[in-house]
């Protein structure tokens, strides 16, 4: 998408040239704004004023009258969130007050201070003291009707506006767009645009960032760029808010450089960054995972004065999570103490997952100590999302006392958090524990869900009883109920058929999920194509991923990655490369699978440039590229410059394996150069690198013939 149309469309730059204002009146810029605002906000902010405070209630009821205490009361008990008492005593006011203003004040303290359930108490109140509602009485309910979710009854207000003989406002509108949008009616939500333009409404700055929301949700950049240029002949300006939306928008597309544009524009324009615009911009980078340039845009918001919150806080935890950057994380919580910063939950919950996923139980143990002096209590999300990301470094105890630390906290174990528990011991050496686990989950009374079922069957194939892995199965079909099984139950059993060359029962299993009306995952499909590989079935593969596209499933790069082995087994070197240009997110693994291809084929330029087109997309050459490539080499008998790869290996801070050693050594004693053979078996050993008893035989042999 061209961004300067978005930002620069025919007409100029809003705000650059005299503007008419709603009496038709050719004004300067500054007095045109403030008029036309006037104009347009004139009886929303007089109908607004101190709704949510509940100032000024008291000079709604008459000086001297017998209500004026209740009324003081009723103000304080809203403030001290009495909902029940407050409720009480507004139906004990003054019987005689007939003011729709007044309970229109009423009604959105009530909504701001309770719900839109309270809100709705009020409403009864009004119809059954028979006051008149207004049109604002209906737009204050739906605007509390669209913040709870509640899209259905903002809908049936803004029909009961018509119904009641009004026209809707400005602000109804404001609130049926939202309703329709986040409710996924994107259509509804631009019909009820128009509908205000055909009543002569004028929409505000407001209306339009409401409507380029929605659209930023849905993806709709182009259509966000017509309703940009028609907010302009509105004579509206863009305010900070509009530009924060349109640079997310930017960003969730992968614009990054039109959002970098936005936001220069922006400032060129003298409308200044606040802290949601530097947030929005940090997490278009951090997606992106620019790293540089997150760091560059927390420098910019720091330099412009703009301190960070919790949400800032939240986007760089989150950030240097992914990356990573265990170091940088630490020094963002140190930042966040030193500013004061409170950070929310969810932020806690990310630096507790990224110290578990690389098995740091202290920094864990720490984290968890500073929330509870902060008062910060882990909900049992957070304490199960910490156990399942130790379970994943393969720390089931670490778990386990993170469990037990949970308890003593008084917080209740829920579903997920057994599941995690679970998944941490189903592949430990532990089934005594993993049994206690479930029993635990068992007698609490906690629903056991399919991934449950998923992870306990899981946990037997992996202890090898597979009986008690199909004695389970059969369980969680039995019990199923209204918990609709998914093709994760099935899969484990699925694997160890397909590993084990048990076609029958991979069949038997795929008959099943079909006759149960289970959607194979993709997962399931590896599995599948894994089996077909294994023995060598091209034709099979090729129907598996066939099958795949005809259901309109995107082939995993697990799946490409297994079809790219099974092509380089067949030698079909043209398919091999096919099926790599269909990776989305190439790996080491991907690379060291094309890399050996190459190389059989005898292609060591290719697998040269492979190799090298690694270090320029920025992905990490470990053991297995290493090996691929020395391989490669050594195949079209270039062994010096495998010899230089196997040096290489070691300077990149990568080690090399038995297979790289023994690849390398044979090769050597091919080529009857016995010193160099022997001083890599002498590496080999004090890196404890273990070779098998028939190199060491050849390495003997050698020896000896070279003596005699």
């Amino acid at each position: 998408m061209a961004y300067v149309g978005l930002f620069h469309g025919r007409g100029g730059v809003a705000g650059k040239r005299p503007r008419v204002c709603g009496r038709g009146r050719e004004v300067g810029l500054e007095h045109g704004r403030l008029r036309s605002v006037l104009l347009v906000h004139s009886r929303e902010a007089t109908e607004q004023a101190d709704l949510s405070s509940g100032a000024g209630l008291a000079s709604e009821v008459g000086r001297g009258s017998s209500s004026t205490n209740l009324l003081l009361s009723l103000v304080e008990a809203v403030k001290t969130g009495d909902e029940a008492r407050a409720l009480d005593m507004v139906v004990n006011l003054d019987s005689e007050r007939q003011e729709t203003r007044f309970y229109n004040k009423l009604l959105s303290m009530f909504g701001d201070a309770f719900s839109s359930s309270a809100a709705e108490q009020i409403y009864e109140e009004i119809l059954r003291r028979h006051v008149p509602p207004s049109v604002q009485t209906f737009s204050i309910l739906m605007k509390y009707y669209v913040a709870e979710g509640r899209w259905e009854k903002a809908e049936k207000t803004f029909s009961d506006i018509k119904k009641s003989g009004f026209d809707p406002n400005r602000s109804a509108f404001n609130s049926l767009i939202s309703a329709r949008g986040k409710s996924g009616n994107v259509d509804g939500a631009e019909k009820a645009f128009q509908e205000l333009r055909e009543l002569k409404i004028y929409p505000n700055n407001v209306t339009f960032n409401i409507l380029l929301s929605v659209l930023r949700d849905h993806g709709m950049v182009k259509e966000m760029q017509n309703y940009f240029r028609l907010m302009k002949r509105f004579d509206l300006s863009p305010d900070v808010v509009t530009y924060s939306i349109i640079i997310d928008a930017l960003g969730k597309k992968g614009y990054i450089r039109a959002a970098e544009t936005a936001l220069a524009d922006m400032k060129s324009h003298g409308i200044r960054p606040n802290v949601v615009t530097y947030n929005t911009l940090m997490n278009v980078y951090a997606e992106s995972k620019e790293w540089e340039k997150l760091e560059k845009t927390r420098e910019d918001m720091e330099n412009d004065g703009i301190r960070l919150n919790s949400f800032s806080y939240a986007i760089l935890l989150a950030a240097y999570a992914k990356a990573g950057q265990l170091d940088r994380l630490e020094e963002v919580l140190v930042t966040a103490r030193k500013g004061k910063g409170v950070l929310p939950e969810s932020a806690y919950r990310t630096l507790l997952c990224a110290f578990a996923s690389v098995g740091d139980v202290k920094r864990v143990e720490a984290v968890l100590g500073e929330m509870k002096t902060s008062r910060l209590i882990p909900s049992t999300k957070t304490y199960s999302a910490v156990m399942h990301a130790l379970g994943k470094a393969g720390l089931p105890q670490a778990a386990m006392a993170v469990f037990s630390d949970m308890k003593a906290a008084k917080s209740k174990p829920d579903t997920q958090t057994f599941d995690a528990l679970l998944h941490a011991f189903a592949r430990s050496d532990n089934p005594a524990q993993f049994s206690k686990i479930l029993e635990e989950m068992k007698d609490a009374g906690v629903r056991v869900s399919k991934y449950t079922r998923a992870t306990v069957i899981a946990s037997y194939v992996h202890s090898g009883d597979i009986k008690g892995a199909e004695r389970e199965l059969k369980a969680a079909i039995r019990d199923r109920k209204g918990d609709k099984l998914d093709a994760a139950v099935f899969n484990p059993l699925l694997q160890h058929y397909g590993s084990n060359g048990n076609l029958q029962k991979v069949d038997e299993i795929l008959e099943m999920l079909d006759r149960m009306g289970i959607d194979r995952t993709n997962h399931t499909y590896n599995i599948i194509l894994d089996a077909m590989a294994r023995r060598g079935d091209v034709k099979g593969a090729e129907k598996v991923m066939a099958s795949l596209s005809g259901q309109g499933i995107r082939a995993s790069d697990v799946s490409h990655t297994t079809m790219m082995k099974l092509y380089s087994v067949v030698g079909s070197i043209g398919k091999v490369r096919k099926s790599f240009s269909r990776v989305v997110n190439p790996n080491a693994h991907t690379f060291a699978v094309l890399i050996h291809a190459l190389g059989r084929a005898g292609d060591a330029d290719g697998a040269k440039e492979a190799f090298f087109q690694m270090e320029a997309r920025g992905i990490r050459r470990n053991t297995h590229t290493y090996t691929a490539l020395v391989n490669a080499l050594i195949r079209a008998d270039e062994l010096d410059e495998a010899i230089m790869a196997f040096h290489d290996l070691r300077t990149d801070e990568t080690e090399p394996n038995e297979v790289t050693f023994t690849t390398i050594i044979i090769a050597l004693l091919k080529k009857n150069r016995l010193e160099g053979a022997r001083e890599l078996a002498r590496r080999a050993i004090e890196m404890n690198v273990q070779l098998d008893d028939d190199l060491k035989e050849r390495l003997k042999k050698a020896s000896r013939g070279s003596k005699g």
